[in-house]
């Protein structure tokens, strides 16, 4: 017998985890999902208002098929702070949808961006060239990890389009220090009765591999689809098992230069002090 709490059609998600990237948005969306009257899409990363958009609403909605009537849910796609035209997007399909933005320290935020393109292969860059590119303000040979640790500009955008009142900024720290603080706010936020957190591990804790060049090799070689698995261990084996390495810590004073000027506007911004580790002027 059909579930009854379950509808025909999805109801489109209330609660959008719009980014950043790299700074603990694949967690939060667990969280949702471990509520009660919480579901996040099975695929976390949606992108249906920046990337698929063009195949309609209907399709968006299938995203969320198993979700129950009662439920609230979740689209982390953290890609969306940063492209306008998803937020407007957002804002024409979902008006009273319930924003989140998690910020992270914005040095420690690049350094496991490229870590995690590079264990896609998609970066063959070695990092203190990524730092130099930020240095210079431009990044020809690659993706410019240094915009997506500026905050202010992107929040501003989402501000400018449906008020602060539907935007919840929480920090990695936070989630770090106070796992059902942030949880309650979370569901305060949500519109949903607060519920205990499970102790779980964190997500997306990440892997690396030992050639970067060998793993963007595989890549493009559609390794992970050669039959009886060989492509999948060749990739295994080039993972290292110690995961990504600990970063340079000159680099990231370099990278931090760079930023400082950003972060007592930010914090302005923000009306409240940053955490402690983005040595902002408190």
């Amino acid at each position: 017998m059909a579930d009854p709490t379950l509808t025909s059609e999805p109801p489109l998600p209330r609660l959008l985890i719009i980014g950043a990237p790299k700074a603990g948005t694949t967690t939060l969306a667990a969280w949702w999902d471990l509520h009660p009257l919480g579901f996040t899409a099975p695929d976390k990363e949606v992108q249906y208002f920046n990337v698929y958009h063009e195949r309609g609403q209907a399709w968006y909605r299938r995203q969320f098929r198993g979700m129950g009537s009662a439920q609230v849910g979740c689209d982390a796609s953290p890609g969306y702070l940063y492209v306008p035209h998803a937020l407007t997007r957002i804002r024409r399909e979902i008006p009273e949808a319930r924003l989140v933005a998690v910020l992270r320290e914005p040095a420690t935020r690049v350094w496991s961006h490229w870590c995690y393109f590079t264990a896609l292969g998609a970066e063959i860059r070695p990092f203190h060239e990524v730092v130099a590119d930020a240095e210079v303000g431009f990044s020809a040979r690659g993706v410019d990890y240094a915009l997506f640790s500026r905050y202010l500009a992107p929040l501003r955008e989402v501000v400018d389009r449906f008020g602060r009142d539907q935007l919840l900024v929480l920090f990695t720290d936070e989630m770090r220090a106070d796992r059902q603080g942030v949880f309650d706010r979370l569901c305060d936020h949500a519109g949903v009765e607060r519920a205990p957190l499970p102790d779980t591990p964190d997500r997306n804790q990440g892997t690396f591999p030992r050639s970067a060049r060998a793993q963007r090799l595989l890549q493009q070689a559609r390794a992970g689809h050669w039959p009886a698995g060989i492509g999948r261990r060749l990739m295994a084996a080039n993972a290292s098992a110690s995961g990504p390495p600990a970063a340079d810590p000159e680099l990231l004073d370099r990278l931090r230069a760079i930023f400082t000027p950003d972060l007592g506007r930010l914090q302005d911004w923000l009306g409240r002090p940053l955490p402690a580790t983005w040595g902002a002027t408190q």
